[in-house]
C-alpha cells in the first residue's frame, strides 16, 4: 500500500498545499444528476456527511490522476 505522503510526492504536492484554495477549473458540464454522478460528486457529498458535515452545499474537489501510478489523489474540502 502506498503511503499518502508518497503519493503526494509522486502529484508534486506539498504538505502546505495538500489543502489549499485554488482558482484551477477545467469544464463546466451541466449541473444534473448524470454529471453528478458521472463525475463522483454525489460520492464526495456523501463522504463529507459520513465525516459529520451535515448539509454542506458546496465544496471544492481535486482529483490528482495518473495512469501508471497504483493511487488516486483525491481531495474534498466544504467551502
Amino acid at each position: 500500500m502506498i503511503h499518502i505522503d508518497d503519493a503526494l510526492k509522486h502529484f508534486g504536492i506539498s504538505k502546505e498545499e495538500a489543502f489549499p484554495d485554488s482558482d484551477t477549473k477545467v469544464g463546466t458540464p451541466k449541473n444534473g444528476v448524470f454529471f453528478r454522478k458521472e463525475l463522483g460528486i454525489d460520492m464526495c457529498m456523501r463522504l463529507l456527511e459520513a465525516d459529520g458535515k451535515k448539509d454542506v452545499r458546496k465544496a471544492r474537489i481535486i482529483i490528482d490522476y495518473d495512469a501508471d501510478f497504483p493511487v488516486i489523489v483525491h481531495r474534498i474540502k466544504p467551502q
